[in-house]
């Protein structure tokens, strides 16, 4: 199962919000003073956001990073012939080739 990461304030101001529920009482199973406590005191996860991009053609024939630029990976094909890779990620700064256009 993939890692999914939240905002703890976030989280805890929607928890607020639903223990003013009318629909849903948070209070009536955990009260909310122990659950915002909880919330606080969970170990804060180390991620760092994501940059997406995408590969885009540049003058010199070359594919690059939308980000930073960079040239798209190269590999040598038949007769010797470099061709770059269109890869999922730029190998030089990270950037996600996830963006259309």
């Amino acid at each position: 199962m993939a890692k999914e990461y939240i905002e703890r304030e976030a989280f805890r101001e929607y928890a607020m919000e639903m223990t003013e529920s009318t629909e849903i009482q948070f209070d009536m199973c955990y009260p909310y003073w122990q659950f915002s406590k909880a919330i606080k005191e969970m170990p804060a996860a180390d991620v760092a956001p994501m940059v997406h991009g995408r590969w885009i053609w540049a003058n010199d024939g070359y594919l690059r990073c939308s980000n930073c630029h960079q040239k798209a990976p190269v590999m040598t094909q038949y007769q010797d012939e470099p061709m770059t890779v269109a890869t999922d990620y730029c190998p030089n700064c990270g950037c996600r080739m996830d963006l259309e256009g």
